[in-house]
């Protein structure tokens, strides 16, 4: 009795189970060609997302293929620690339950997160379960389990004793509220609300200032210099040496000239904080400026310049705002909005802030990266890298002679951006795709290709008008402006 419906959920679970039962997926090491993937392991974060089902779909699709092909194929499935991002979603969740971190020991902490290891672990492998997935579900890994750990040390190890790894103090992106450095692609920019301060720099030795305008008033705290640039005329009768004293501070800082200043910025006077600004920070490296660090690791202000020790770097600048209001030394305040870096992992607006951190010499690999990038070769309408470039060069005519026309368009776009006509069937989207740079035929046989093909390739006339017709073709139909403004033109379609 066949059943008149389809009913997914249990067809495809028995049949899963079927394959995992009699273990079609495992692979062991014999005289077949090896064909191996190692899954890029999904975060223990949470749930899979329509990424991760694209991604290993795509990767199931080649597992299969190179299974029908004889291959000793090896789909070696795992998730992956994400230690940043898996403890704030730890920490956020001790928050809920009333349960502060800080409270914890570092192994009753380790506890926690592995119960979130466990629970989210597991939903993530059942999900690639019933994503049909031909892993190999014996050779299950985990990053920081046994193997993986020895094999990570061991290659940190192999690279530090080759001098590809070093450490040292540089300018990263602080995330207060995980205590971490975090990547420029874990750094979230949205614009925001905020104030635009004017601080007045006095002199010294003069009844004379500058007025410096900044964002982050509670960074003064830092400054070891401001800035000006050689060419505003509006400063010019500043002399040499000429030194200014930090408000509320009192230290006094050099006059330094630079023309990384905009002179149309602000009041072209820039206060200089090497070690809270990356480009402060190059700033400091050319002209030798010392770098004082205002923060603790928490964003609270520390005790390096004996003031506001303590207190958050939020209400530190707003306590920092009365103060110098009730100083004299607040020119004025306008109402600002600017683009604030945010953590993707807690939320919290990063500190750009110097900090001991090891890193990775990229060089080797990022030189001949660069060079192919580079040298590669782009034909006219910048379509074709120049893989594809020799390719099509290399032919007279293309025919891809398949069953359905649907998703056919790439490669004619192709064909034409390189002035190779094709030959293609009467049917479907064909003749408005070819148009007038090819040559379409009636008889779908194999003798009704060949007698298409011999008809272009045999008349030297017929073949350079089609070529013509296809480069031109390529111009009004398929360029990259073209393509844009029928996109743009979709886009305001979809929106009315």
């Amino acid at each position: 009795m066949v059943a008149d419906k389809y009913t997914p959920q249990d067809i495809e679970s028995k049949w899963y189970e079927y394959w995992i039962e009699n273990k079609l997926f495992h692979s062991e090491p014999d005289a077949r060609e090896p064909y191996t993937i190692v899954i890029p392991p999904p975060n223990v974060t949470g749930m899979l997302h329509m990424g991760h089902m694209l991604n290993n779909t795509l990767q199931d699709v080649l597992m299969r293929r190179a299974r029908q092909q004889g291959k000793n194929a090896c789909w070696v499935p795992g998730t992956d620690h994400a230690s940043i991002a898996t403890e704030a979603k730890v920490v956020a969740k001790l928050a809920a339950e009333g349960i502060n971190k800080a409270d914890l020991t570092r192994e009753e902490f380790l506890k926690h997160a592995w119960e979130w290891k466990e629970k989210h672990g597991g939903i993530i492998l059942q999900q690639l379960r019933k994503l049909g997935a031909s892993c190999d579900w014996d050779r299950t890994c985990f990053t920081m389990d046994e193997p993986r750990t020895e094999g990570v040390i061991k290659v940190f190890c192999d690279l530090y004793n080759k001098g590809k790894i070093y450490r040292g103090v540089r300018m990263v992106n602080w995330d207060p509220s995980a205590k971490t450095a975090l990547s420029d692609e874990e750094v979230i920019y949205k614009q925001s609300q905020g104030k635009l301060y004017y601080l007045r720099y006095m002199i010294e030795g003069s009844d004379r200032y500058l007025v410096v305008a900044t964002t982050r008033p509670e960074t003064i705290l830092g400054d070891t210099a401001v800035c000006l640039n050689p060419n505003d005329e509006r400063y010019a009768d500043i002399p040499e040496g000429a030194r200014v004293i930090v408000p509320l501070v009192g230290r006094s800082i050099p006059i330094i000239r630079d023309e990384y200043v905009d002179i149309e910025f602000g009041t072209g006077a820039l206060k200089v904080t090497p070690a809270h600004d990356v480009n402060d920070y190059m700033l400091g490296e050319k002209y030798n400026l010392p770098s004082i660090d205002i923060f603790n690791d928490d964003g609270t202000i520390n005790d390096k310049v004996g003031m506001y020790v303590g207190v958050d770097r939020f209400e530190c600048r707003k306590q920092i705002e009365v103060e110098l209001q009730e100083a004299g030394l607040m020119e004025k305040v306008e109402a600002y909005t600017n683009n604030v870096g945010y953590s993707e992992r807690t939320g919290v607006a990063i500190e750009p802030k110097l900090s001991m951190q090891w890193f990775l010499s990229m060089q080797e690999l990022a030189e001949p990266a660069t060079k192919a990038v580079m040298e590669d070769v782009i034909i006219e309408e910048e379509y074709l890298p120049s893989a594809h470039h020799r390719f099509y060069r290399e032919v007279t005519v293309v025919s891809v002679p398949l069953r359905f026309d649907e998703g056919v368009g790439l490669y004619i776009c192709e064909s034409y951006a390189t002035g190779r006509p094709v030959v293609e069937p009467r049917r479907g989207s064909f003749p408005e795709i070819v148009g007038d740079g090819g040559v379409l035929y009636e008889d779908e046989s194999a003798t009704g290709l060949a007698e298409a093909l011999e008809k272009i390739l045999s008349d030297r006339a017929l073949y350079d008008k089609k070529r013509e017709a296809a480069q031109r073709m390529a111009e009004q139909r398929y360029s990259d402006e073209v393509c844009a403004k029928a996109l743009v033109k979709l886009y305001e379609t979809l929106i009315k």
